[in-house]
């Protein structure tokens, strides 16, 4: 993935599932083209490659329009893949996610349990109420 292939790509957009924030994708976009073109001027980025794996969007509200989540995450690894072979070895090691950072992934993920621990735990009061339990 260079700056012109990121420039050219285009996300998906979605009105159910898991969303990105349109306007904060973008902008991190931009930053990300930056980057990648600074590198393939023989100059450093400002953005690691760690920083695009942990970067975090705000997820879309329900009935709001985003970019899918899964494109925006596998469009964001191929450009810490290329940081990382710019960056050479030595910064593959140093780029290793530190123990108390967590991927994307796992973030949804927890977030998702906490939505169906809300869920469950308003069934269980509807029956209660109702006399069910």
């Amino acid at each position: 993935m260079d700056s012109a292939g990121l420039s050219a790509a285009r996300l998906a957009r979605r009105r159910a599932g898991a969303r990105y924030a349109i306007d904060e994708v973008d902008d991190f976009l931009d930053e990300c083209v930056a980057t990648l073109r600074s590198w393939e001027e023989g100059r450093p980025g400002r953005l690691s490659a760690e920083s695009v794996v942990l970067a975090q969007f705000t997820d879309v509200p329900l009935t709001g329009e985003g970019y899918d989540a899964d494109a925006v995450d596998e469009l964001l690894d191929a450009v810490a893949d290329r940081l990382r072979a710019y960056a050479g070895p030595s910064a593959a090691a140093s780029s290793a996610p530190l123990p108390g950072d967590r991927p994307r992934w796992l973030v949804l993920g927890i977030r998702g349990i906490g939505v169906l621990a809300v869920v469950a735990t308003a069934a269980m009061i509807a029956m209660r109420m109702l006399g069910k339990s």
